[in-house]
């Protein structure tokens, strides 16, 4: 089985587009997991989610969660935690959601479950706080890991890739707990997945990454077989001054442009 894991999309269909490419380079895939926020900041809102409809419509399973900024295009969340540039772009994409990305939007749930014997957790934040929480250190991992009832957990929200792995026999969280060490997740190379250990897996962002790189950030998720289940971080390039062009187009804030070409 093979899944590709999406997140943080926002709005930005050209690095979508490539992303999905990219996977299907690899063969078919099964399903896609997108970890949220799936509009905002981008030029192509209705276009990403369309996109997603029609992966399901053609056969790939699409499990789908809700982000900050899905649920502020529904008006289901305030905006008023928003910076001045987010909060403009987040009533503009509410502006240019046809009905059925609405619908879609409004519908996703905050938590999900995947995988083969629905082993992954999915969720945007942290499963304590799926909306708005930061899962970037080895504290906030081991959080996510004594508050699911699965193995392991994906999360996005952070637009950094990350990985933790908790090895078998850490110590519990009645005494001092072992935390989960941060492994070094580099583009393109496989890494295995121990028997045992526990793992949060952050793919970092499809539409607009912040780890200094700009190419498109998501991991393909492999099962060979209930001994051998793989990850692999990605990055895939895109035409990022089309994607900036519209983007200004629409009069939409140009620091959110911007920061394309630098990945911060």
């Amino acid at each position: 089985m093979r899944a590709a894991i999406i997140s943080d999309i926002h709005g930005n269909a050209h690095a979508l587009e490539q992303v999905i490419a990219d996977a299907m380079s690899f063969g078919s895939i099964n399903e896609i997991w997108c970890v949220g926020d799936i509009v905002g900041y981008g030029p192509d809102p209705t276009a990403c989610v369309s996109e997603l409809i029609d992966s399901a419509y053609l056969g790939t399973r699409v499990i789908a969660i809700a982000g900050n900024h899905d649920r502020a295009a529904t008006g289901g969340l305030s905006t008023s935690n928003f910076n001045p540039a987010a909060k403009r772009a987040a009533q503009w994409t509410t502006d240019q959601l046809d009905g059925r990305a609405h619908t879609y939007l409004e519908r996703l749930r905050e938590t999900e479950v995947a995988g083969v014997d629905d082993d992954f957790t999915i969720v945007h934040g942290s499963p304590s706080n799926p909306l708005w929480a930061y899962t970037t250190h080895p504290e906030d991992a081991l959080d996510c890991l004594f508050t699911i009832a699965t193995p392991h957990c994906i999360v996005g929200h952070t637009h950094s890739p990350s990985l933790f792995e908790r090895e078998p026999g850490a110590g519990g969280k009645k005494f001092k707990p072992d935390l989960p060490l941060m492994l070094p997740f580099v583009a393109g190379e496989v890494v295995p997945m121990n028997r045992g250990s526990r793992y949060v897996v952050n793919p970092g962002s499809v539409g607009q990454p912040r780890d200094g790189d700009p190419r498109a950030a998501y991991v393909l998720y492999e099962r060979h077989g209930p001994d051998l289940q793989t990850l692999q971080l990605r990055r895939v390039r895109y035409d990022i001054g089309e994607v900036q062009a519209r983007m200004r187009a629409h009069g939409l804030p140009d620091v959110l442009a911007s920061r394309l070409s630098f990945g911060r």
